[in-house]
């Protein structure tokens, strides 16, 4: 297979825009390709199949467990294909995906692309809720899932025993042990097209049910091209994933999906903290990762006292999924010795990336240009008028036209001519960067989720479903209920001592005292403003970390603390004592 030049790859985006926006076909060939030459450049198996022949040594994947070559990858990818083949599972099947980072959430997603399955991607985060209207909308045949706690089980169970779709449930696990200790073969499987459904990405909710986002393997293919391009990544390069690998962001853009592409390494951090992070760098010679500001910022923490990791491997700092104060953006090129690259995009598809030949200012100050010279944005006001600045609406080559399944609700998030509505409030410099300014007035940003005011519904006419809470509030109504002296708001507390000879069971024994004492530490909320309170007997003892005096170590586990949002379900009251022999 013969890869794209750019002037290739650019007729290869007029004709996706050309049958995805203007509804007819471009044309069937691509200067010296044919349709077919097309068809296996935008499909994910035949990209890796190629690399596994090309360089079969190569290392495409590395996490805390293992090393995998490109050869063992697409060979592992064909053995699972082949035992969800032989389950019953084929092209058009959805599957849900809930998987913690690792190498095993690449090879099964590629082994389902393989078939023609559609991977859902759901967060770790996603809790019963989202879960469950996820299931009831999409209607996956399979969950996969990791083992997770007894707890975590029974509610997975639940989901599946109320749903009229789901026939199988795998563990990670098995699916490892399976790939590993077999060697099945892939029967004749339907043709993969490029503009066939590859998986479904969520969107926020307005219920906290996340939106189905249908992406093909052709968009897909080409949005983590047309950024990996833009950024020049090479055979050479080693992306850094931290971030959960079932968000846009870290699996697309260009991510895991644009690093394979080009054949570059993939190197999955389980943790996101500075300690792994840097570490993970140094180690593996990682030459970019992907952040948002949180995380930029708890690092440039931690850079700032302890600069001994060797960063020198590192091309750039992708920075996305929030806007980034200028007063961090300044700091990144010089803690880290190496460029900040800003990206601003939606899952949806739009994605704005700056350049490696920007200024330091440039960098330092907006978001970038589009990664296609198809993407055509519009800022438009709240009447639809062309303005200076107001919300972006956009379409392109790899850009939807319409959410899976919500029919009902389309307009909504996409204008008249076809523009999808991002929602956000932006201005276009003279340079032509996206310059993004916060949310439009139109929308509600609910903790990261965008919501149109008329999905809150009518007086009189809401649905106890839409009678959302904030944290704040679920909050406030739980110490309400608990009927406490100053009806407070109950809140996370993380408070530090310095002692030596602690007594640790008669700490733990005034702690059980406290506890049954006072009913709000035994509080849960839930966001449809349901209260309840946990028996006595689900008591969580002290926990106790001995860290023998690591000031890293020490430091990772206050910025887990002080950054961590606790679940709203888990939301009783817990303590941990840090021990330090030294």
């Amino acid at each position: 297979m013969k890869n794209l030049n750019d002037e290739e790859f650019y007729a290869l985006g007029e004709m996706l825009f050309s049958n995805r926006c203007m509804q007819k076909e471009k044309q069937d060939k691509i200067l010296e390709y044919s349709k077919e030459d097309v068809e296996s450049y935008l499909n994910y198996g035949k990209r890796m199949a190629q690399f596994a022949v090309s360089q079969p040594e190569k290392i495409a994947i590395v996490d805390e467990q293992e090393r995998i070559t490109y050869k063992q990858l697409r060979e592992r990818c064909m053995v699972l294909a082949a035992y969800f083949q032989s389950e019953g599972i084929n092209k058009g099947d959805k599957v849900a995906l809930q998987m913690e980072n690792s190498g095993m959430f690449i090879i099964i997603t590629l082994a389902l692309f393989e078939i023609g399955a559609i991977p859902i991607m759901l967060l770790p985060a996603h809790q019963k809720r989202e879960i469950e209207g996820v299931v009831k909308k999409a209607e996956p045949k399979v969950i996969i899932t990791d083992r997770g706690s007894n707890e975590y089980q029974k509610m997975i169970q639940g989901i599946i025993d109320d749903s009229i779709s789901v026939q199988k449930w795998y563990i990670t696990e098995q699916l490892r042990n399976i790939q590993l200790e077999n060697s099945m073969k892939l029967e004749a499987a339907e043709e993969i097209r490029q503009d066939d459904l590859v998986m479904l990405l969520l969107s926020g909710g307005t219920t906290g049910i996340p939106k189905l986002i249908p992406r093909t393997q052709g968009d897909y293919i080409y949005n983590n091209e047309a950024l990996a391009r833009g950024l020049q990544l090479n055979q050479d390069d080693i992306f850094l994933a931290v971030l959960p690998l079932a968000h846009n962001f870290p699996l697309g853009a260009p991510g895991i999906m644009g690093t394979l592409l080009v054949g570059g390494t993939v190197v999955v951090s389980k943790y996101p903290t500075p300690l792994e992070i840097f570490s993970l760098i140094e180690e593996e010679k990682v030459t970019y990762v992907s952040m948002v500001p949180t995380i930029l910022n708890m690092c440039l923490q931690y850079r700032s006292f302890d600069d001994s990791d060797d960063l020198s491997s590192q091309k750039f700092i992708m920075v996305g999924g929030a806007v980034l104060p200028t007063e961090l953006s300044r700091k990144v090129d010089d803690l880290f010795s190496c460029k900040l690259i800003q990206i601003y995009g939606t899952a949806e598809g739009l994605c704005c990336v700056n350049s490696l030949k920007d200024s330091w200012e440039t960098r330092c100050t907006v978001q970038g240009k589009p990664c296609s010279p198809f993407d055509e944005l519009k800022i438009i006001d709240e009447k639809g008028n062309e303005v200076a600045e107001g919300e972006l609406v956009t379409k392109g080559p790899y850009t939807i036209k319409e959410y899976y399944r919500l029919e009902d609700k389309e307009n909504q998030y996409f204008t008249e001519d076809g523009y999808y509505r991002t929602g956000d409030k932006v201005r276009i410099d003279e340079q032509g960067n996206v310059v993004v300014l916060g949310r439009a007035k139109e929308q509600i940003n609910r903790v990261g989720e965008k919501i149109m005011p008329s999905e809150v519904g009518r007086k009189g006419e809401i649905a106890v479903e839409s009678l959302e809470m904030t944290r704040l509030q679920c909050a406030y109504q739980l110490s309400k209920e608990a009927e406490t002296e100053l009806c407070g708001i109950s809140c996370q507390v993380y408070l530090e001592f310095d002692t030596k000879n602690l007594d640790y069971e008669r700490l733990n024994e005034a702690w059980h005292a406290l506890y049954l004492r006072h009913e709000i530490l035994r509080g849960r909320s839930y966001e449809l403003g349901y209260i309840d309170f946990v028996g006595e007997e689900e008591f969580v003892p002290i926990e106790i970390r001995d860290i023998s005096g690591s000031e890293r170590e020490i430091f990772n586990i206050r910025q887990e603390l002080c950054e961590r949002e606790w679940s709203l379900e888990e939301n009783m009251a817990k303590m941990l004592v840090i021990k330090d022999a030294s």
